[in-house]
C-alpha cells in the first residue's frame, strides 16, 4: 500500500512514487517530487546538533577549487515506498558545515517520529572531500551514509547536503538492499533537483577620471560584474565583483578603456 502525505514545512507539497524491489537495479522514472524555496544559509548556524555514533564529517584545506560550478537552487524533495519502507530524500544547498548540519537538523524536527534520519553532505566543489561528513543514524555500519555521500561526489554538484528520512515498514532489507534505496533515494532526487551556476567573485575597486565614466559603466553592464557602489567625488569609484578567472582580463579591458589611467585594485575578501 503506498503512502501519500502532504507537507508544509517548506510551503510544498509531493506525493509517493511507485513501490520498487531493493534487489531491482532500474529505478522508477514516474517519481513524483517537489522543489521548495532556495535557503540560502537555512536555519541558525548555532543548530545544536544530534549526535551519532557513526556521523562522520572531515574538513581540510583546499588544494584548487573551480571557480564555476553546479550547486542546488532550492530545497528538492523525492519519496520512495521500497518493500513498506518510506523513503523521504531531501536535497539542499549547503554553503559550508554548519549550514548543512543546520538543514539536517531540520529536517529530523520536521519528522520527529521517522526511524532513521541518514544524511551525507559536500560543503565544497564538486568531488572535493575537503569538507564532507556523513551518517548511518543507526543502520548497519555504511549501509546508508557512504552510499549516499558516494552519489553526491560523483554527482558534478557541489555544496549539497541529502538527508533520507526512513519510516521502517515491517520488512528488513539487508544491507545490499539498504545501500540500494539510500544511493537511489540521492539520484532520484539530483535527476530533477533545480540546478544554478555558482560563480566565485572577488571584489575590485575601479578608479577613474569623468571623461571615462561612461565607458566604465558601460563595460561594467556589458561583463558578467556586480555593481557594488559608485561613489562620485574627485575621481569615480567603482566597486565591482568579478570573476575570479576574468580578473587578468578585466584588468587589461579596464586599463584599454581608460587608456592606462585608470585604477584597478583587487581586494582582500576576509
Amino acid at each position: 500500500m503506498l503512502c501519500s502525505g502532504t507537507s508544509t514545512h517548506f510551503g510544498c507539497a509531493w506525493s509517493t512514487s511507485a513501490a520498487r524491489s531493493p534487489t531491482s537495479k532500474h529505478w522508477p522514472t514516474s517519481a513524483r517530487s517537489w522543489a521548495g524555496p532556495s535557503i540560502g544559509s537555512f536555519g541558525p548556524k548555532d543548530c545544536v546538533r544530534r549526535s551519532t555514533p557513526r556521523a562522520v564529517t572531515r574538513e581540510r584545506e583546499y588544494v584548487t577549487a573551480p571557480v564555476r560550478y553546479l550547486i542546488p537552487a532550492r530545497v528538492h524533495r523525492v519519496e520512495e515506498v521500497v518493500q513498506r519502507s518510506r523513503f523521504l530524500t531531501t536535497v539542499a544547498h549547503a554553503p559550508d558545515v554548519d549550514a548543512a548540519h543546520a538543514f539536517i537538523q531540520a529536517v529530523r524536527e520536521e519528522f520527529p517520529d521517522a526511524t532513521h534520519h541518514c544524511w551525507a553532505f559536500v560543503a565544497g566543489p564538486p568531488g572535493s572531500t575537503a569538507r564532507i561528513g556523513m551518517s548511518d543514524d543507526g543502520e548497519p555500519h555504511g549501509t546508508a551514509g557512504r552510499p549516499m555521500l558516494t552519489a553526491l561526489l560523483h554527482s558534478g554538484v557541489g555544496e549539497i547536503v541529502a538527508v533520507s528520512t526512513r519510516y521502517y515498514g515491517g520488512i528488513n532489507l539487508g544491507t545490499g538492499g539498504l545501500s540500494r534505496a539510500y544511493s537511489g533515494g540521492v539520484v532520484l532526487s539530483l535527476e530533477e533537483m533545480p540546478r544554478e551556476k555558482k560563480v566565485d567573485r572577488h571584489p575590485v575597486g575601479l578608479t577613474v577620471g569623468y571623461p571615462d565614466v561612461d565607458s566604465v559603466q558601460r563595460l561594467v553592464a556589458e561583463q558578467e560584474w556586480i555593481l557594488v557602489d559608485e561613489v562620485f567625488g574627485q575621481d569615480i569609484r567603482f566597486e565591482v565583483l568579478i570573476p575570479a578567472d576574468e580578473i587578468e582580463e578585466a584588468r587589461r579591458i579596464v586599463a584599454d578603456r581608460t587608456r592606462g589611467s585608470g585604477l584597478f585594485e583587487v581586494r582582500t575578501s576576509n
